[in-house]
This record gives C-alpha cells, structure tokens and sequence, in this order.
C-alpha cells in the first residue's frame, strides 16, 4: 500500500447512490404536485377575494354603485370566464356604463396552471351599504383544479355582502 490511500467513490457506490436517489425523487414529484396545486389555488382563491372586497369598500367608501365584473380586455364587461379576468368599476354618473375614468381596477387572466374558476354570475355590484344591488341574491364562485377536487375552495357571497370562504366544499366537478 505504500501510505497512499485511494480517495473517491467506486463504481458500485456510485449506482447504488443514484438508485436511491432515483426512488426518493419518485416519490416525492406526487407530493409536490398537490403542493403546487394547493398553492396556485390559494393564489387565485385570495386575489378574487381581494377584489371582492375591495370593490365592496369602495362602494361604502365612495357611495357609488361598485361592480365587479368578468373582462377578458382589462378594461370592459366583455369577458365570457371569470379566469378571463375581471375590472372593478364606480359608477359615479349612475348611468349602469362603464364610462372613462371610472374603471379602478383590473385583474389580467389567472395564470395558474389548470386552476379554474366559476360562478353563475357574470357581474356583480355593491350599493353604498356593501350589500349586493342584485335581486338574484349572492352567489358561489367555485376555484378548483381538475386533477384533484379536495383542492378546491368555494367563495359564497350572500345578498347583504357578505363573504364566506369554505376549504374543500366537495365539488362534483371543476367549472
């Protein structure tokens, strides 16, 4: 042997090394899928509630019908899904339009992945009181993922306003 020591990993080390690399990475990409999942629809689930409310703010804030509506522009009630993407608007002149100088906010297209989200809904509008201006009462709007429907979250909105947010509401299918 002379003194010297030979330093590094032998062939057989080496793959045994890489197998259980391999199984551990396999069992962890399920798990971090639903990791994913659960973050992207929390993401979605929290900016429309943000929206929500802020529109409702400014209705008592400001006195002026607030509606918050789908748009797939950023910019008018022209969206077809609420994923689309959504304005918030006061009608200040009360003419039930959206004119110039009255759009407040707008929210782009989600982009999660393959979260989805729906209500029956197309828009809805806050009275100076924060109550909805609807006579269909409130409505649910439903944020979920195809892949696993115990990852959703469902957005109840009742007439007087309210907002009540329920985890995993045993949705049948994704919008």
């Amino acid at each position: 042997m002379n003194g010297q020591f030979n330093h590094g990993f032998t062939l057989i080390e080496l793959l045994v090394t890489m197998a259980v690399a391999a199984i551990l990475v396999t069992m962890a990409v399920p798990g971090f899928q639903t990791f994913f999942n659960r973050n992207r629809i929390a993401a979605v689930t929290n900016d429309y509630l943000a929206a929500i409310n802020y529109a409702r703010s400014e209705a008592v804030k400001g006195g002026a019908i607030t509606t918050l509506c789908m748009s797939s522009n950023g910019s008018t009630c022209n969206g077809t899904q609420w994923s689309q993407g959504w304005v918030i608007w006061a009608d200040r002149n009360a003419n039930g339009m959206l004119d110039a100088g009255e759009l407040m906010r707008s929210h782009g297209p989600i982009n999660a992945g393959d979260v989805a989200m729906g209500g029956s809904q197309t828009s809805f509008s806050f009275n100076g009181q924060g109550a909805l201006t609807t006579t269909t009462g409130g409505d649910t709007f439903n944020i979920c993922t195809p892949s696993d429907l115990t990852l959703s979250n469902s957005i109840t909105i009742d007439p007087s306003g309210h907002l009540r947010r329920v985890a995993n509401p045993g949705l049948a299918t994704c919008p």
